[in-house]
């Protein structure tokens, strides 16, 4: 009867330590591997889509710029640069007048990588 109390505890031991070693390597794949900064612009001036165009060129520019978006319905625009990108109000003023467009507002958020691809799935 001992025997058989010692071997069902071994099992459950080892079943709970399976699972735990399951669960961390889990944890470990989800962990977020880079930050990156998330920027919302407030644009004037853009009146068409060739404008949006013109201004998502201009921001292409910026170190490892991703997900560049422009709206000329919205005057808004946006674009993910990783966190040791270090970008400025001033360089993001430069890039919108370089555009022809005035900037009015800016919005820096950071953001995970983790996040950033499952919204691209």
């Amino acid at each position: 009867m001992k025997t058989i109390k010692l071997i069902s505890g071994l099992l459950t031991l080892a079943a709970f330590l399976s699972i735990s070693v399951f669960q961390s390597n889990s944890f470990a794949k989800n962990k977020p591997t880079a930050k990156t900064e998330h920027i919302n612009l407030r644009v004037s001036g853009m009146m068409c889509s060739s404008c949006s165009k013109s201004l998502e060129s201009s921001l292409c520019k910026f170190k490892g710029a991703k997900n560049v978006k422009a709206n000329y319905n919205t005057g808004y625009a946006s674009l993910d640069v990783p966190a040791t990108t270090q970008v400025t109000r001033d360089q993001l003023v430069k890039a919108v007048a370089d555009a022809g467009f005035t900037l009015k507002e800016v919005k820096f958020t950071p953001k995970t990588q983790k996040a950033l691809d499952l919204k691209q799935q």
